[in-house]
């Protein structure tokens, strides 16, 4: 209930924009085995940026992350909608004494097109659009919710009619902007401001798909 609270007032008309062209979509799909739901463990990095308030250089560490991913088969390819989440901290850059600043949940939840390159190898390409929510805790920082986008590929094989697996990689970039207050305090004003206008992180990941 929290999650929506931040994402419904800020992105309210992006996410039904999403939900709308995935709804478009979904009466091309075929009539049989078209639905794959595909649970998923993975591996996310990157997260740097600079802290304009102290000029210094802050990570969000790398560390385990897990998601579920919902397709639907259209011609051509598949839409899909993916929940993942990583649960991290945000650091110091410094390799000699990085000092943990506070623990942090981020959040994804992205629509994506995926376009089949080669059906016999499994091989794909995705373009995917959605929201990052960052949750810091303990709360001296408040969440934030942005809007992002990223890029993935990979292989995504069929074992039988019902069973497949799937690896993949993919870049998210969450987008701030120029005058945003980013991670604030809502009594003590911005403890961190950020000094670019992205995010980026990658993510590398595998899982099991069901066909329905």
């Amino acid at each position: 209930m929290k999650l929506l609270k931040q994402i419904l007032p800020r992105f309210g008309l992006l996410l039904l924009a999403s939900i709308l062209l995935l709804a478009n979509l979904l009466p091309l799909r075929a009539d049989d085995g078209t639905t794959i739901v595909t649970p998923y463990i993975g591996y996310r990095g990157g997260g740097e940026f600079n802290d304009e308030a102290t000029d210094t250089r802050l990570d969000i560490d790398e560390s385990g992350s897990f998601g579920l991913i919902v397709g639907w088969e259209v011609k051509g390819g598949q839409v899909e909608v993916s929940y993942s989440m990583q649960s991290s901290e945000l650091t110091t850059n410094d390799s000699v004494s990085a000092d943990v600043l506070v623990d942090v949940d981020v959040h994804n939840l992205m629509f994506a097109g995926k376009t089949i390159l080669d059906p016999d190898l499994g091989a794909y390409i995705s373009f995917l659009l959605g929201l990052t929510h960052y949750e810091f805790e303990p709360g001296e920082v408040d969440s934030a919710t942005r809007p992002a986008l990223g890029i993935g590929g990979g292989i995504d094989r069929r074992i039988d009619d019902s069973l497949g697996y799937r690896v993949g990689l993919r870049g998210l970039m969450t987008i701030f902007e120029d005058d945003d207050k980013s991670f604030c305090d809502s009594s003590s004003g911005c403890t961190i401001r950020l000094d670019n206008n992205s995010i980026m992180q990658w993510e590398i990941f595998t899982g099991i798909s069901f066909r329905f």
